[in-house]
């Protein structure tokens, strides 16, 4: 398709900013931004980073609209309009990358008419399992914040199925494109490192959701096994204390810059992700591009993109069917290179950053 008129700026939210991102900021900014300048005229990052983001080596810190005054992040928001007023005027399309970041958007574009708002959604933030641990105070907040994005921003670009559907029964008239989140098959990719024998990788946060206390209850009768886990979260401190108490063999890594997290991806023979809840996973993503065998729980957001034992293995989230997943992956492992190469085949039919950019340039286009 030919180049669009006109700029695209990425507002990120406070907490996914380019100094907490700064291990990933190839595959988060320069892959990106490479790939929109092939469809828009221009793109620039909206961050709430101050100052300290000058202490980082980043290329694009002349496309991004950052806190230089170092002002508090609400009183930042609030003067927004303000202080990056040429290129908030000159931008044509407004990306909220996630819900948490939308409002900003939303509230810029009430200065600066005739520009096109899309959420970028890639989980419902308002949903029960995200708020359970959270107070009474911080679930009132966000709900309101997603009831303010859903009403008053009709143009999304969703993860899933099941999120279109969810945008859908609060916002009827809302126009949506599914597309799963992408990844550069440039960057993940299969080293052809030789590959530990037994050896499983969970990569994610340490966190209630991503079931890993079922997980390593399932390991505990594999003697000739490792678990590796790269991430960390609140669960980390007992995860380790469950692990030493029953004697399983898993290693904890904490959280690993990118190009260490693709080398995990290409020594290791299986990677495993027993989640009770995902988005489309990124790391799940990611794994398959690296042609590492893949075990996940049988969600519904999985079964958009796994078959069981065509292009990977599932099964529920109980400690019995991980155990017995983990069990036929051991005794398998010509099927699961098997699926291997037919799960990458899949993630460059349907995850290649290249061809998102361009879908996602056509969405926005028949605005």
């Amino acid at each position: 398709m030919c180049k669009l008129k006109g700029a695209i700026i990425e507002f990120r939210n406070p907490g996914n900013t380019i100094v907490v991102q700064k291990s990933n900021i190839k595959k988060l900014f320069i892959d990106k931004s490479n790939a929109y300048k092939k469809y828009f005229e221009d793109v620039y990052f909206y961050t709430f980073d101050k100052r300290n983001i000058e202490k980082i080596d980043f290329p694009l810190i002349q496309k991004t609209l950052y806190n230089k005054y170092n002002f508090h992040s609400i009183i930042y928001a609030f003067l927004t309009p303000i202080l990056h007023y040429k290129i908030l005027k000159k931008a044509d399309y407004y990306f909220g990358l996630q819900v948490q970041s939308s409002l900003y958007p939303l509230y810029c574009s009430f200065f600066f008419k005739n520009k096109k708002v899309v959420v970028f959604w890639n989980f419902n933030w308002a949903c029960k399992i995200r708020l359970k641990e959270k107070n009474f105070l911080y679930k009132i907040f966000v709900k309101i914040w997603t009831w303010v994005i859903l009403k008053f921003i009709d143009n999304y670009i969703a993860i899933n199925k099941i999120e279109k559907e969810f945008i859908l029964n609060y916002n009827p008239n809302a126009k949506i494109e599914v597309l799963p989140t992408p990844i550069n098959l440039e960057y993940y990719r299969n080293l052809k490192l030789e590959r530990k024998i037994n050896s499983l990788l969970f990569i994610g946060r340490l966190e209630p959701e991503k079931n890993l206390f079922n997980l390593l209850k399932a390991m505990n009768c594999f003697n000739n096994c490792e678990l590796h886990l790269v991430g960390d979260g609140s669960l980390k401190d007992e995860l380790i204390e469950y692990k030493n108490k029953f004697g399983i063999n898993a290693i904890f890594y904490g959280k690993l810059d990118s190009d260490e997290v693709i080398k995990m991806l290409n020594i290791h023979s299986v990677f495993i992700l027993p989640s009770y809840y995902e988005g489309i996973s990124n790391a799940l993503v990611e794994a398959m591009a690296c042609k590492i065998p893949v075990i996940a729980s049988a969600i519904p957001t999985n079964l958009e993109i796994i078959k069981d034992k065509e292009n990977g293995l599932l099964c529920s989230t109980d400690a019995e069917s991980i155990r017995a997943a983990i069990l036929y992956a051991l005794n398998n492992p010509k099927k699961m290179i098997e699926f291997s190469e037919n799960a990458y085949k899949m993630i460059e039919e349907k995850f290649d950053l290249n061809k998102y950019c361009e879908k996602v340039a056509e969405f926005v286009k028949n605005l």
